[in-house]
C-alpha cells in the first residue's frame, strides 16, 4: 500500500494520478519472492520483455553494486521486478508487455548518491543509468510524538517540488528505523503506516536538503479505509483512490485496486471526500465519496457508472521552436458548479514523459487546469467550459511566453 499527503498549496502538484509516476513504493520481498516476481515462467505470463543496464556513479563513472532496482506498474504499490545490481553495476529485468514501467534505482547507503526514478518503460531496452551525488536522511520513525514507541515496516514516499517527480524509497526496518538517499532540492517526504494499527500518515514537508539528516519521525492518530470498486459486481484494477480533507488543507494517496477491485489506505483522523478515478478508455467515470471521516476503520464500496475518456498530450514549443513534451504537468478538470453534489471537486494527473495525459470523467463541462512543475519556466494556465459528453482529445501547446494554443482533435 502506498499513501501520499500533501499541503492543500501543493495538492494540484500531488494528486494521486500518479500519472507518470503514480504509485511508487519500494517493497520488501525476501528473495524467493523477489526471484518469482522477476523470473515468472511462461505459464504465468503470456509473454515477457527484457531491460538490462549498467548502474554507474555520475561523478568517477565507476560501476555500483548492490543498487535495488524495481520495475513499477505506476498505479501499483507492489514491484513487478527487482534486481541488485552485480560487481559490474548490471542489472536485468523481466517485464510483462502491454504496461508502462516506472524503474526505481535505489544505491546503497554511505556513497552519497541519490535514488533516481526513469519512466515510460515500455519495451525492452538497453537503459544505462548514472546516480548523481545526494544526501541521506535517516532516522527512526515511532507511533507518536513522544518518540517513544517505534514502527516497523512503513512505507516512504519522495515527491520533489521543483520537478513534480516522485518515487518509493526503501521502507523502515522492522525496529522503524529507515535511510534514504536524495538530491539536494526541496521534498514532500510521507511516511506511511501498516493499516489496522490505529496510526495515520506523517510528512516531511518542503524539506530542503543541502546535507546529510538525521530526523525522526512521529506518526499520527489515524484509521484505515478500505474497500472494493465494481461495476456490474465485476472488479476494476488499477482505480486510483485520493482522499482530499474536506477543508482542503491536505490530502493523501492511496494505492491503486488491485486485481480483485480491493484497496487500502490509512488516514489522519479528519473527514475526507475520497476520489475514486478509473484508468482511461474503461467506460467508467470517476466518483467522490464525501464525509469519510473516523476515529473507527471504514469499509467503503464503490459502484463506477459509465464515463467518458478525456486524454491529449501536452508540449511546449520554444524560440527555437522545437516542439517537447510537457512531462510531470498537472492536468486537472474540475466540472463546474451547476452539476450535482457527488461529483463536484474535479479528478487530474501528471503528464508521462511523453506529454500525455488520460482522465476518465463523467458527462460534465468543466475548467481545466494546466499546472508545470515550477522549474519549467512555464505559468500555470485554465481552459473554460471544456464540454465532456463522448470521448474527447484535447492537446494543449504552451510556448516559452506562457501563450496557451487548445487544439481539439
Amino acid at each position: 500500500m502506498f499513501d501520499r499527503t500533501v499541503n492543500f498549496e501543493h495538492m494540484l502538484m500531488f494528486f494521486v494520478c500518479f500519472g507518470s509516476l503514480g504509485s511508487l513504493i519500494y517493497l520488501s520481498l525476501n528473495a524467493t519472492a523477489l526471484e518469482t516476481a522477476a523470473f515468472a515462467t511462461e505459464s504465468n505470463r503470456q509473454t515477457t520483455f527484457q531491460v538490462t543496464g549498467t548502474v554507474t556513479n555520475s561523478n568517477t563513472s565507476n560501476p555500483i553494486e548492490n543498487v535495488d532496482v524495481h520495475a513499477f506498474r505506476p498505479q501499483q504499490s507492489a514491484s513487478d521486478s527487482f534486481f541488485q545490481t552485480d560487481m559490474s553495476g548490471q542489472y536485468t529485468l523481466t517485464l510483462t508487455p502491454g504496461e508502462s514501467y516506472t524503474l526505481v534505482f535505489n544505491p546503497p547507503t554511505g556513497q552519497s548518491l541519490a535514488s533516481k526514478a526513469v519512466g515510460g518503460i515500455t519495451t525492452a531496452q538497453t537503459l544505462d543509468v548514472a546516480l548523481e551525488s545526494g544526501f541521506t536522511i535517516s532516522g527512526i520513525v515511532y507511533e507518536d510524538q513522544t518518540f517513544n514507541d517505534p514502527v516497523g515496516d512503513v512505507e516512504i514516499f519522495a515527491f520533489n517540488l521543483n520537478t513534480a517527480e516522485g518515487f518509493g524509497l526503501p521502507p523502515a526496518d522492522g525496529s522503524g528505523n529507515y535511510s534514504i538517499s536524495l538530491a539536494a532540492g526541496t521534498w514532500e517526504i510521507t511516511f506511511t503506516p501498516p493499516p489496522g494499527l490505529g496510526f495515520g500518515p506523517a510528512q516531511l514537508d518542503d524539506f530542503v536538503l543541502t546535507q546529510d539528516e538525521g530526523v525522526s519521525v512521529g506518526l499520527t492518530v489515524g484509521f484505515t479505509v478500505l474497500g472494493r470498486v465494481t461495476n456490474a459486481g465485476a472488479p476494476i484494477e488499477d482505480v486510483e483512490v485520493f482522499a482530499q480533507k474536506t477543508d482542503l488543507s491536505s490530502g493523501f494517496g492511496f494505492s491503486a485496486t488491485d486485481a480483485n477491485g480491493y484497496y487500502t489506505g490509512t488516514l489522519p483522523l479528519g473527514t475526507y471526500d475520497i476520489r475514486f478515478q478509473p484508468p482511461p478508455e474503461t467506460g467508467f467515470a470517476s466518483v467522490i465519496e464525501e464525509a469519510v471521516s473516523g476515529p473507527a476503520d471504514q469499509t467503503i464500496n464503490i459502484l463506477l457508472p459509465s464515463g467518458n475518456t478525456f486524454a491529449g498530450i501536452l508540449s511546449e514549443v520554444c524560440t527555437d521552436e522545437n516542439v517537447n513534451p510537457s512531462a510531470n504537468t498537472f492536468i486537472y478538470a474540475a466540472p463546474l458548479p451547476d452539476v450535482p453534489t457527488g461529483s463536484l471537486g474535479g479528478w487530474g494527473e501528471f503528464t508521462g514523459a511523453d506529454g500525455s495525459y488520460s482522465l476518465s470523467l463523467p458527462s460534465s463541462t468543466y475548467t481545466v487546469t494546466i499546472t508545470p512543475p515550477t522549474n519549467s519556466g512555464m505559468s500555470p494556465m485554465t481552459i473554460f467550459g471544456v464540454e465532456v459528453t463522448d470521448d474527447v482529445t484535447y492537446s494543449a501547446s504552451l510556448d516559452c511566453l506562457f501563450m496557451p494554443l487548445l487544439i481539439k482533435n
